[in-house]
This record gives C-alpha cells, sequence and structure tokens, in this order.
C-alpha cells in the first residue's frame, strides 16, 4: 500500500505538530481509498484533548475537529483515511500506546519531532498487534518506501 501525499502535505502536517510540541500533535486525513494507492486530499489538524500524558505517550483528537471533518466528507465526498500524530523527542516508529489503540482499518502516519522540528513522517497500518509499514510517495518522487 502506498498513501499519496504532496509537499505541501508533509509541510502543514509537520508545521501542525510542531506549533504543539513539546506535547504530542494530532490530527485527521481525508482523501479517497483506491486500491493500493491512497490520495490524501486534506488535512484537519486537532486540538490534543488527552487528559494525561500528552507529553510522552498519549493523544485524543479534539470532537470539534472530528465533527469538522465528517461535515467536509459529506460537503465533498471524501472519506476518511486516517490520522496523523507526533513523537516529541521520539521517531517515527509506532509506540506500544499506538499499537493498542490504533484502527487496523485506516493509516496512522507519525512525524517524529525533535527539539519542535517535525522530521520526515513516516505511515503505518495495524494488524493483530503489528504494524504494518505503508510507502509514502510525493507525485513524482518517493518519500519513504516500505
Amino acid at each position: 500500500m502506498t498513501l499519496e501525499l504532496t509537499q505541501a502535505d508533509i509541510a502543514r502536517m509537520g508545521a501542525a505538530v510542531q506549533a504543539r510540541y513539546p506535547e504530542e500533535g494530532c490530527g485527521i486525513l481525508l482523501g479517497m481509498w483506491g486500491g493500493h494507492v491512497v490520495r490524501a486530499s486534506e488535512l484537519v489538524p486537532a486540538d490534543n484533548i488527552a487528559a494525561t500524558h500528552r507529553r510522552t505517550s498519549s493523544y485524543q483528537l479534539d470532537w470539534h475537529a472530528l465533527l469538522r471533518a465528517l461535515a467536509r466528507m459529506r460537503d465533498t465526498g471524501l472519506e476518511l483515511i486516517g490520522f496523523f500524530h507526533s513523537h516529541p523527542d521520539g521517531t517515527g516508529a509506532p509506540s506500544a500506546v499506538d499499537l493498542r489503540g490504533a484502527s487496523r482499518h485506516l493509516i496512522q502516519v507519525i512525524v517524529p519531532v525533535s527539539r519542535g522540528r517535525a522530521g520526515a513522517p513516516r505511515a503505518w497500518r495495524f494488524h493483530a498487534g503489528r504494524a504494518e509499514p505503508v510507502s509514502i510517495c510525493v507525485p513524482d518522487r518517493a518519500y519513504q518506501r516500505a
């Protein structure tokens, strides 16, 4: 499977999670499922409303962002393809919390943020407690290979 993102999508995702540093930033990915290629069309940044551990291992999307995403889906015909979140001063690899909480049907993009600067995003799908990498492709150039 391949997730297609534009360079602008990657920049917006990076800006959204950098703005939340040193806490985890998060958001919603809308787009279209197309077999083995999933195309992201819109990013909906969200506040992290997790009650605890926002700096180390936890995020919870703000319900207002979810409602905005649902309205966009209704108005545009886009589909929910996944979520993005950051790992402050961590890596782009899934954590144990990510493995427990992720839906196997959706893509999770993890953006490492080191000292307030976003790194290269990595995409994943989860199945049976395991993380399976998803390639990220920027049109006309490979960004991450599985």
